[in-house]
């Protein structure tokens, strides 16, 4: 019976965490491959042009 709430305690777990990591993950790519940085300007779809204040993990500010 342990073992079963275990499991179901870490599937929860994963499933609460999922945007989380993705997140993060997308944080890491554009951090690496330097798709952009602070102080880039950049086109939205809407057509505004805005310039990257600052990136973080879970937002990139412009």
């Amino acid at each position: 019976m342990l073992a079963t709430a275990s499991g179901g305690l870490a599937i929860g777990i994963g499933f609460a965490l999922k945007e989380t990591m993705q997140n993060y993950f997308a944080y890491l790519s554009i951090k690496k491959d330097k798709i952009f940085v602070e102080g880039d300007r950049i086109q939205l779809e809407n057509g505004y042009v805005v310039i990257v204040g600052q990136i973080t993990p879970r937002v990139t500010y412009v």
